[in-house]
């Protein structure tokens, strides 16, 4: 079913973004072996299974993979198209735990016996009609294919997060703190254990989704959306950046994707 989509709608690269997903449907390439806050959603868009490699560099193949925050992976260039889902953890809702059942050193989890070929279906189309909407019907899709209940952030929390999401992007830990009515050093321990992250951590994502919006916006000035965002320098970008999705920023604007930005 979905080799006959891309016979019946071959399309150029596309990505899409909205603050707390994003989606990427075109060719599939290569990255070296990164890790990144998101969780991500990978499949093939043929009858041919997709590979990822992990810590281990043995390269599994998936129907659907799933790779949580922070695993280490990468990606192969195939002469096949994918389709790779970029989430939020925390604020989109969607991040199933299948911790206890991974091999070791393995770069994802199979999720093929969850997320159905109609449920992939359905995301293509969303993605080649794409609005505002589609966000939210694509997290109602993928969240129906997990039964697992997300446990409830702390509140101090969940409010700090959507102040940096909003007009206070550029407050500081102390001043989320202060706002909360506990102490740095408190908010520091509680931020970690509610998001499973360091603040300084969460910070640096948000500053690097800042740049790539900025570089979708202007049309791949690097320096201006490295300053934009709060980085020293493009250089400290460009190394953040291939930290986190293995490849340099100039590959999200490779020639003949097009990129499109929802609020």
């Amino acid at each position: 079913m979905l080799s006959t989509i891309l016979r019946e709608n071959k399309t150029p690269g596309v990505l899409l973004i909205w603050q707390d997903l994003a989606i990427y449907r075109g060719a599939s390439f290569a990255t070296t072996r990164h890790s990144h806050f998101y969780g991500q959603l990978v499949f093939s868009l043929s009858e041919n299974k997709m590979r990822m490699a992990g810590r281990d560099g043995t390269w599994r193949a998936y129907d659907v993979a799933w790779i949580p925050s922070g695993l280490s992976h990468q990606t192969e260039a195939t002469s096949h198209d994918f389709c790779f889902v970029l989430m939020d953890p925390i604020t989109s809702g969607f991040s199933p735990d299948y911790a206890q059942n991974i091999e070791t050193g393995a770069g994802a989890f199979e999720m093929g016996n969850l997320l159905t070929t109609e449920s992939r279906v359905e995301i293509l189309h969303l993605v080649e009609n794409a609005d505002a909407a589609a966000r939210g019907r694509i997290l109602e899709i993928l969240l129906s294919c997990v039964s697992d209940k997300k446990r409830e952030m702390d509140g101090r929390i969940l409010q700090s997060i959507q102040a940096m999401l909003g007009e206070q992007n550029k407050a500081t830990l102390a001043e989320l703190a202060r706002e909360r009515g506990i102490s740095p050093s408190r908010f520091r321990h509680l931020f970690r254990e509610e998001t499973g992250m360091p603040f300084s951590g969460y910070r640096l994502w948000l500053k690097t989704r800042a740049a790539i919006r900025e570089l979708g916006l202007r049309g791949g000035d690097f320096s201006r959306a490295a300053f934009t965002a709060g980085f020293a320098d493009q250089a400290h970008f460009s190394r953040i950046f291939r930290r986190s999705f293995g490849m340099a920023p100039s590959g999200l604007l490779k020639s003949g994707i097009k990129v499109q930005f929802f609020s």
